[in-house]
C-alpha cells in the first residue's frame, strides 16, 4: 500500500490520515444519498471508492455521482440515537463528499 499523503488543515496542523474509506449516508429524500471517502482530498482518488461504495450500498449500476465532489473535513457522530456525518476542520478527517442519486 502506497504512503497516503498528509493534508494541512485550516488552522494549520497537519492531518497524517492512516487509511482511506467510503461511507454511504441516506438523504431525508427518497433515491438520493452522499457518499463520503475520508482520509484523502484527492476527488480523482475519492472517486473510483465512492463508486464502489454507491454500486454496493444501492445494488445496482443504475445511479447517478456527482463527479465534481466537496472537499472538507468530516467525522462520524450520533444524533438522537443515529449515526450522522457532520462538518468538524478541528477534529475531523479529510475527505471528499460526492452527492448520489438513484435512477
Amino acid at each position: 500500500m502506497s504512503e497516503l499523503a498528509p493534508v494541512k488543515r485550516p488552522n494549520g496542523k497537519i492531518y497524517r490520515p492512516r487509511k482511506i474509506r467510503a461511507i454511504y449516508a441516506e438523504d431525508e429524500y427518497p433515491l438520493r444519498g452522499n457518499v463520503y471517502v475520508l482520509g484523502t482530498h484527492d476527488v480523482y482518488r475519492a472517486l473510483e471508492l465512492a463508486s464502489a461504495e454507491a454500486r454496493y450500498r444501492i445494488g445496482s449500476a443504475n445511479f447517478l455521482l456527482d463527479a465534481i465532489g466537496e472537499v472538507g473535513w468530516w467525522r462520524t457522530a450520533m444524533d438522537r440515537g443515529e449515526p450522522v456525518i457532520v462538518w468538524d476542520e478541528f477534529r475531523g478527517a479529510a475527505g471528499v463528499r460526492f452527492e448520489c442519486e438513484e435512477r
